[in-house]
């Protein structure tokens, strides 16, 4: 059981759904609880619904800031003075911020809502309707009084007639305020905190003020985490902020952001642009289509801005090639055996070496390996697809030679010279038929009497078990044979060979060069997911990374809610329509470029915003999905009111503490 040593009694103004409370009475120091939270009110029926159900040991009023009793509250007060007579009286007031946030844009200010802040200072006479009598602190006389806001609450000062700030005269109504309070007996400080400095999921930053009673001390709490830990502090003592990443369910995507019932604005299309941009492209705002040039995993590497460009290629999926060039058919190593036809020739030889190639053949640019962007032009094109890759049809012609030496020289052209005609059958006409599908790096053939091999988004290992066969060395044509079929004939000079292949694994990632199964199997890899979180807060944005807090949660998140987007890498293709919008095309011409498969997007979850504003695991919220996000939004970081009590409940503890 954990003890109490409470130097804070506590009453939460405005308390809404109790992050302040929950803050206060979290303050733990030396394994003691040194506050307790004795009364809270709000406005809110549902707020304070869900507040008492998680502190039922505290009073709660439902009533508006102006029309609570004094006497009541004396009462009160009185009461838990004499079960902990050393502890100090604060108040703590969450001011209404929305007239004075930047996040009301330029739309007119609440004179009203702007003036509840004089409510501690003094109050409206019910009878003369006059504010002549005395407010919350010289009428009750706490010991501190708290305060929390937005940081714009320093420029409080005049509307003009249209309910707009007047900007020569920003912050002169608070100076006014701070000076009158300071007036009964107050010594004032404050201080702009950032919640993830105290090792919160969000970043939220705000305004907080403490006004303490005579000569007790004022203490702030010491950051523990930074943006850059190696920039600030002192020794490296200070931890890197923590990431969002770590309280949200990443297994659930959500939705495609095509084919909606009701489609995104274009300003959300837009921000998730940003946000591709940003997260996926690393930055680069600018970047080149480059057609057929791909990484390692099979995805499109776009050049960026700051490289030269690269080759310009034909604008159609498909172009004509036919280059003319030199074979030297003994040249040694075959990448000496080529040059163009407009360079000298090399040394004629007794021996005719030289062949003048003048193939034709059609390319298709995107097609993936090498090995599968070509097909005969004496044959019909292919498919003009989204991707420009499918299964292709290889039907080389060539003349193989058994007893060449060197492998280079094995294969000539059946429209060449045949080799020198042995006793022996050493040459045989190959013209095989077979599938090669596109974008497995030429290691996933079948015959064209099998089954086309499944087409999928994800890359894998696979075991090969090839059974045993008999090959004919020399034979003219099907030179495999299945054991279990008779053998071919019997010739005097030996002609069969039993093949036993070994299983082994089949990486299919990259190269597809195989390993065997005594060895450790290789990396096994999973689909690279980009997230980031948009937010549709403020104007067109980037949103952010799920490395560092998340963005502020303000009170209006059932209206601009934070979502969850979420992109894969893979093969699908999605096809561009005249009728789409300009950001649609973008994204879907970046979404090429960068082989993702879909983009995927979802509002957070209350479950996901409770933990990222550092509410407790359990804490119970009562009402609809916009009363809970609104309760979520409006509350004080639970984790800085905590460290705040802390601080200032450690100071109080030190033996004859003065005023600092």
């Amino acid at each position: 059981m954990i003890q109490e040593n409470i130097q804070l009694i506590v009453i939460d103004f405005l308390c809404g759904a109790g992050g302040v409370t929950s803050g206060f009475e979290n303050a733990i120091i030396d394994g003691a609880k040194v506050a307790k939270v004795i009364a809270g009110l709000n406005h809110d029926e549902v707020a304070i619904d869900s507040h008492a159900n998680n502190f039922i040991h505290v009073k709660h009023f439902i009533k508006d800031l102006r029309d609570i009793s004094f006497d009541e509250l004396r009462k009160l007060i009185d009461f838990y003075k004499k079960l902990y007579p050393n502890a100090k009286i604060a108040f703590w007031f969450s001011l209404e911020c929305t007239n004075f946030s930047k996040a009301k844009g330029g739309l007119p200010r609440d004179a009203d809502s702007r003036t509840l802040a004089e409510e501690l200072i003094f109050k409206k006479n019910p009878k003369t309707g006059k504010k002549n009598l005395p407010g919350y602190v010289p009428a009750l006389e706490p010991d501190y009084v708290m305060i929390e806001n937005v940081e714009e609450f320093m420029s409080w000062g005049p509307l003009d007639e249209h309910g707009k700030p007047v900007s020569k005269r920003n912050g002169s109504d608070y100076v006014k305020w701070c000076n009158k309070i300071q007036g009964f007996g107050y010594r004032f400080d404050y201080r702009i905190l950032n919640s993830a400095d105290f090792g919160a999921f969000t970043s939220r930053k705000r305004y907080f003020a403490i006004f303490a009673k005579g000569d007790l001390p004022i203490a702030w709490p010491e950051p523990t985490h930074a943006k850059n830990p190696e920039k600030e502090g002192m020794f490296g003592k200070l931890q890197k902020w923590k990431a969002v990443r770590d309280v949200l369910d990443l297994e659930d995507v959500g939705n495609s952001i095509f084919g909606r019932k009701k489609a995104l604005s274009e300003k959300t299309l837009a921000r998730i642009y940003a946000g591709l941009i940003k997260f996926v492209a690393g930055g680069k705002d600018q970047f080149l289509v480059k057609y057929n040039s791909m990484n390692k995993n099979g995805g499109y590497a776009a050049p960026d801005m700051d490289s030269p460009a690269p080759v310009i290629p034909t604008r159609n999926m498909l172009y004509l090639a036919s280059p003319e060039f030199l074979f030297a058919s003994y040249g040694g190593k075959h990448v000496g055996k080529l040059y163009p036809s407009s360079a000298p020739s090399t040394t004629i030889t007794t021996s005719d070496n030289k062949k003048l190639v003048q193939p034709v053949f059609m390319v298709q640019r995107n097609s993936g390996t090498p090995e599968s962007k070509v097909c005969s032009s004496d044959n019909p094109s292919r498919t003009i697809t989204g991707t420009g890759g499918n299964l292709n049809v290889v039907q080389p012609a060539f003349i193989t030679k058994y007893f060449s030496g060197n492998p280079d020289h094995m294969n000539i052209p059946v429209t060449g010279p045949a080799g020198t005609i042995r006793c022996i059958d050493g040459q045989a006409l190959v013209q095989p038929r077979y599938l090669i599908h596109y974008y497995s790096n030429g290691g996933e053939i079948s015959g064209l009497d099998n089954i086309s091999p499944t087409l999928r988004c994800t890359a894998g290992d696979a075991l090969i078990t090839p059974q045993q066969f008999m090959m004919r060395d020399f034979s003219n044509g099907g030179s495999e044979k299945s054991i279990d079929h008779p053998a071919g004939s019997v010739m005097p000079c030996p002609k069969m060979n039993l093949v036993s292949p070994e299983p082994f694994i089949m990486d299919t990632q990259f190269n597809n060069t195989g390993s065997e199964i005594g060895s450790p199997l290789p990396v096994i890899t999973a689909n690279r997911k980009y997230h980031y979180l948009l937010n549709p807060q403020w104007a067109i944005n980037s949103g952010a990374g799920l490395e560092g807090p998340s963005p502020v949660l303000i009170a209006r998140m059932d209206k601009s809610p934070l979502y969850l987007v979420t992109t894969e890498e893979g093969f699908l293709a999605v096809e561009v329509f005249e009728t789409d919008s300009e950001y649609t095309k973008k994204i879907k011409e970046f979404m090429a470029l960068y082989g993702i498969v879909d983009i995927k997007m979802r509002m957070l979850k209350v479950s996901e915003l409770l933990k990222i504003q550092g509410f407790p695991d359990g804490y119970i919220l009562k009402g609809t999905q916009a009363d809970q996000k609104k309760f979520i939004g409006n509350s004080v970081v639970p984790l800085v009111a905590q460290r705040m009590a802390e601080a200032l409940a450690g100071k109080l503890m030190t033996p004859k503490t003065k005023a600092a």
